[in-house]
């Protein structure tokens, strides 16, 4: 079962058995085969050698003879190799050239220790020292992850891929095999600066590319999530979502169409110009420099537009009991509905009326009884606008009292014909708000047949009087104030929440008709000795309440119900600008009377400290304590007890005036009402514009 091999097809071989019960030595003659097994009697661990380095090995030698002894020397023809400890290398201080690439055949024998010996030729490769892998590429593929990529390079036994992150160390990744041409390299942190580089390496040496740096881009943004939209208005509404992450801004889109560009971290936004009634799609979307994420589409139907008031109503009786209203059709209405209030008690429902309507009767009424009928026109969505006349039931029907609800209307008393409302004496246009109406004495006497009429407003309505109006007085009637206003033609009451703002011109506070240095004073002594306000809260009394009512002491310039020193520091900001413009009139400037207006400071609260100098003249209000002092600095002031002049602040505490002087810090001078004329010379000096100021 034994198969024996020999080089020499004419030996003998000699086979003696031990052990196995033979008696005698056998020999024979044995015939040459032709399979025996392709294996080299002497093989080589490496096949190549790298040039230029002195005494390089090459690898271990190993004889392949099963019988061979086990102490074998090997021995190689070629001088400038040598075999140590059965490792094939070059000699010391042995080089190849770096051009010598070309292959070294070598002769190797083999000899055991009972001097048998072998011959093997082998070849050896001579390497040089790989070049670094070109078209090196390291690329983000996404916020986390970056693919490496190069040309292989023919020489490299293996490549390594090193990671160097910021300004750290090198990192070892991973060692590829030969045949590789790219790597992934995963985990790494968001918008991180990393930089890869790959070295080949073969038993020659190594190369490594250049490091490329890439920074991790940003992940696209999470997008706004849940997105609300509320309908603020038939043309309004109001977009809010929960911020998400990684944007840099909002775009909120309508029907597709980029309405605004919104800032990083927003949640809301209110879009306007809508059509009422339609239905609209909106979506946010967010972005970055990666790209941007659009949220889910949220549709809704914009409600129908605000039904406008009805105009033109009439009341005719048609029996002692029984009436008819008449109107004129609204826009936008679904229907009306019609109220009354009895002997000034509270409105109850009476009717509904249907679209397009315009008249209605009404029966079973109290004959002699005072009864305020409203028309309503409402839509859909409970959106009404008002129209109202009062007047008293029976065959000779009076009606005196016409109402205009709704907000942001422009009233026009044309509406209102002499000939449909005889006996009218009154307009009521507290409703909504923000309405305005244009009133002049020949329209009052045209509509009323006499010089009296009444008009009831909101605060923020507006009543555009004209030139020639002047205030007279206040009264109380029927539980509400009036402020009593003459034009040499008419008589107007005019009743607003406002008691204590001048509707003429909110700054003119003594009611001259212009505004001076005495307008401020007021509030100042005000501020100082309440004579009209409560002292704790600076709360301005209620002239029906109290019945404290003086007419020429209209502090409240900005309409708050308070007196503090906001309301004075818009009359020091007036004269200021005022003394900028020669010339200019001391009346009230454009939009200081019944319409708003803007001024060049900023104060939030009743009693701010003012931060911005106020300029008065060349002076400063400083600062507005919560004791209520103004304090005027950068002026030289008179002192005001006849003492030579100073530049330290004017200050108008609570106890009275006083001026501080810098050369003994901390003094305070008080003065009497004897000195009140001194006191007003010496502000006189302030003003672009000199006036001589009366003593209140």
């Amino acid at each position: 079962g034994q198969n024996i091999h020999s080089t020499n097809i004419n030996s003998t071989v000699q086979l003696q058995s031990d052990g196995f019960n033979v008696s005698d030595d056998s020999s024979g003659d044995f015939d040459g085969v032709a399979d025996r097994p392709n294996t080299d009697l002497i093989t080589l661990g490496e096949h190549t050698v790298p040039v230029a380095t002195a005494g390089a090995i090459v690898g271990e030698l190993q004889l392949n003879v099963p019988f061979a002894g086990a102490d074998q020397q090997f021995a190689v023809d070629d001088n400038r190799f040598e075999v140590v400890a059965g490792r094939l290398q070059l000699k010391p201080g042995q080089t190849l050239p770096p051009g010598n690439t070309g292959p070294i055949t070598l002769s190797v024998t083999a000899t055991d220790d009972a001097n048998r010996q072998w011959t093997q030729s082998l070849i050896v490769q001579p390497v040089a020292p790989p070049s670094a892998a070109s078209n090196f590429v390291a690329q983000a593929i996404s916020d986390q992850d970056v693919r490496l990529t190069w040309s292989p390079v023919a020489s490299a036994t293996e490549y390594r891929v090193f990671q160097r992150d910021g300004s750290g160390p090198d990192t070892l990744l991973g060692v590829l095999e030969a045949s590789a041409t790219e790597a992934f390299v995963g985990g790494l942190a968001i918008q991180s600066t990393q930089s890869f580089a790959v070295e080949a390496v073969n038993r020659a040496g190594s190369a490594t590319t250049q490091f490329q740096s890439v920074t991790m881009p940003i992940p696209l943004p999470t997008g706004a999530q849940d997105l609300i939209v509320e309908p603020l208005s038939p043309t309004e509404v109001r977009l809010s979502w929960r911020d998400g992450q990684f944007e840099a801004g909002y775009v909120p889109l309508v029907d597709g169409n980029p309405a605004a560009n919104l800032g990083a971290d927003t949640t809301s936004m209110i879009v306007t110009g809508l059509t009422p009634g339609s239905v609209h799609e909106f979506e946010v979307e967010a972005f970055n420099a990666s790209g941007s994420t659009i949220s889910a589409v949220a549709t809704i139907q914009m409600p129908p537009p605000a039904p406008t008031a009805p105009t033109g109503l009439q009341i005719e009786s048609l029996s002692s009991t029984r009436v008819r209203l008449r109107w004129n059709d609204a826009d936008h209405e679904t229907s009306y509905r019609i109220f009354v209030a009895v002997d000034g008690g509270e409105e109850s429902e009476l009717a509904e009326a249907a679209t397009d309507a315009t008249s209605i009767e009404l029966d079973g009424l109290t004959a002699g009884s005072r009864q305020r009928f409203f028309v309503r026109a409402v839509n859909r969505t409970g959106s009404e606008s008002t129209i109202g006349v009062e007047g008293v039931i029976g065959a000779g029907l009076t009606v005196d009292t016409v109402y205009v609800s709704g907000g942001n209307r422009m009233v026009d008393l044309g509406e209102f014909s002499d000939a449909e409302f005889p006996n009218l004496t009154t307009l009521d246009l507290d409703g909504n708000g923000a309405n305005s109406l244009d009133l002049t004495p020949q329209q009052i006497v045209a509509l009323t047949g006499s010089d009296a009429f009444t008009v009831r407003a909101g605060s923020d309505d507006t009543i555009e009087l004209g030139d020639g109006w002047q205030i007279q007085s206040g009264r109380t009637r029927g539980g509400r104030f009036y402020r009593v206003l003459t034009n040499g033609q008419a008589e107007l009451e005019l009743n607003r929440p406002d008691h204590w703002r001048n509707p003429l011109n909110r700054l003119d506070a003594n009611a001259d008709g212009e505004v001076s240095p005495v307008d401020v004073l007021l509030g100042i002594n005000e501020l100082n000795v309440p004579s009209i306000s409560d002292a704790a809260t600076k709360r301005l009394f209620d002239p029906v309440a109290t019945g404290a009512f003086v007419n020429n002491r209209y502090l409240d310039a900005n309409g708050d119900g308070f007196i503090s020193p906001i309301d004075v520091l818009l009359g020091i900001n007036f004269l200021n600008a005022r003394a900028a413009s020669e010339g200019e009139s001391p009346g009230a400037p454009d939009g200081f009377g019944q319409g708003s207006f803007t001024l060049n400071i900023g104060l939030a609260t009743a009693l701010p400290t003012v931060a911005n100098n106020v300029s008065l003249g060349d002076a400063r209000v400083n600062e507005v304590d919560r004791s209520n002092r103004i304090e005027l600095t950068g002026t030289p002031f008179e002192s005001l007890n006849g003492e030579s002049a100073g530049t330290a602040p004017l200050r108008i505490p609570a106890d009275g005036f006083s001026t501080d002087d810098p050369a003994t810090p901390g003094h305070r001078q008080h003065h009497e009402a004897d000195d009140f004329e001194q006191f007003i010379e010496s502000l006189d000096a302030l003003f672009a514009e000199p006036q001589r100021l009366a003593r209140p």
